[in-house]
């Protein structure tokens, strides 16, 4: 999730792979974060404001993982497809390593 978490799994563990969920839509991701936060009665979580400190905390301490990783570990799986066709995808991805 992070960083220094990246650092210390690396010195662990040979990372074959990152599978990175994609959803450069920032719009659909909101109305899918709200969804789902309607969905498991996590009201506080289909708030705008939370869901934006969520995507600024994404930004400052996830993203730098991609870079960690490089693209030659990057797996990308286009998170906007349906639940069903991403799972489809990220198994694909783990058959394939």
């Amino acid at each position: 999730r992070n960083l220094a978490q990246a650092r210390l799994m690396s010195e662990t563990l040979d990372v074959g792979a990152l599978i990175y969920l994609s959803c450069p839509d920032r719009e659909r991701l909101v109305q899918r974060l709200q969804r789902r936060a309607l969905k498991e009665n996590r009201l506080d979580d289909a708030n705008l404001e939370v869901i934006r400190r969520r995507l600024e905390n994404y930004e400052t301490e996830s993203r730098p993982v991609l870079d960690f990783y490089g693209e030659a570990l990057l797996r990308r799986v286009d998170a906007v497809q349906t639940p069903l066709e991403v799972l489809r995808d990220v198994v694909g991805i783990l058959l394939s390593l």
